[in-house]
């Protein structure tokens, strides 16, 4: 059996140096629009992104390790808190993959990909689950409503980076 410190120890460290370094820069006040928030950063130059990712998750701490998860990486990224923002995010934006919590409130993420499905400007748009509902029934229930892929919070950034490069 795997001792739980040990195996969340790897997530631990990266938390608190996210958070220490967002101390230490003064973003740790958030974006200017706390429902919207990008990892287009200017080290990366315009028509060198890899793929738009739109990562719906109603925890901004939970959408800010994705971000800096992604950060070094060529994709540009936006996010949302509010899952009912989806459609019109998605219309708006055009991502190729939507990275999607599914226990939010007003809306789960289920019921968003559903909607998604009957989009016009979703289609081609590869979704993957990112949860803490992690038990088997949950990951099955997922890929049957159309998610390429599931992964069970908490995870690592490189675990992140790993999955999002087998969908792109």
């Amino acid at each position: 059996m795997v001792n739980i410190v040990t195996a969340t120890a790897p997530i631990l460290t990266w938390t608190l140096r996210l958070l220490r370094s967002e101390v230490m820069t003064g973003t740790a006040t958030g974006h200017r629009d706390p429902t919207r928030m990008c990892c287009r950063h200017k080290t990366h130059k315009e028509g060198t992104h890899m793929a738009k990712i739109l990562i719906v998750d109603d925890s901004p701490s939970d959408i800010r390790f994705m971000t800096e998860a992604l950060k070094g990486s060529a994709h540009e990224c936006v996010s949302i808190t509010d899952a009912q923002q989806t459609e019109a995010t998605v219309e708006a934006e055009r991502p190729q993959l939507a990275l999607l919590d599914v226990v939010m409130p007003e809306r789960n993420g289920y019921e968003t990909l559903r909607a998604l499905k009957k989009l016009p400007a979703a289609e081609g748009m590869k979704v993957i689950f990112v949860s803490s509902k992690g038990a088997e029934t949950d990951v099955k229930w997922g890929m049957r409503q159309g998610a390429v892929d599931y992964l069970i919070k908490p995870y690592t950034p490189e675990q992140l980076l790993s999955l999002i490069a087998r969908h792109v």
